[in-house]
């Protein structure tokens, strides 16, 4: 039997603006975004899945979408940038981190609809994500990139954050410290 839904983080939402001026939303994700995000799902291209996922995924069973969207918002916890107001509200991008091990790491990831890569939205997600972090108590971020994923890569490199990358069969290990004395002054 699955543990109720944890209360909603609306502390959390901000609104963002991007590098063309329009303006994205910021929440956490609720159990009820399943459709949604298969939604969003669907307008992947297969680069963005098989960068996401390592792997090419023809369909997501809602099943496999409740493992992203069924967060405790603590160990695990996930950020929408959205579009719209609710029953239209469109889900452009996700931002996740799972806690590893207990420790005060965690595994990080990002995708964006392709049609709004290169906007800033994954660098927003990062740092919204990564403050959210620091307040569960978690210093690093650590990721698995593709190695031919130089969007992402940019994306980390150019964060402020101290990182370090260590390729292996085709992937780079990234190692984000995101404590706030390692964030660039803006």
């Amino acid at each position: 039997m699955e543990a109720p839904e944890p209360a909603y983080p609306a502390q959390f939402e901000a609104d963002v603006t991007l590098r063309d001026g329009s303006t994205v939303h910021l929440r956490p994700i609720r159990w009820g975004d399943d459709d949604a995000m298969l939604d969003l799902f669907g307008r992947f291209s297969p680069r963005t899945v098989y960068y996401r996922f390592h792997h090419n995924i023809k369909q997501m069973t809602r099943r496999d979408v409740q493992f992203y969207t069924h967060v405790d918002h603590e160990e695990t916890f996930a950020l929408l940038a959205t579009r719209g107001d609710p029953p239209d509200e469109q889900i452009l991008a996700v931002g996740r981190y799972a806690r590893l091990d207990g420790s005060d790491h965690a595994e990080c990831a990002f995708v964006v609809e392709d049609a709004f890569q290169h906007q800033g939205i994954a660098t927003h997600l990062l740092h919204h994500l990564a403050a959210i972090a620091r307040d569960k108590g978690i210093r690093t971020f650590e990721a698995e990139v593709m190695g031919d994923n130089r969007q992402m890569m940019e994306v980390f490199r150019d964060s402020g954050y101290l990182m370090t990358a260590k390729f292996e069969l085709g992937t780079l290990h990234v190692t984000m410290d995101i404590a706030p004395e390692t964030e660039a002054s803006s």
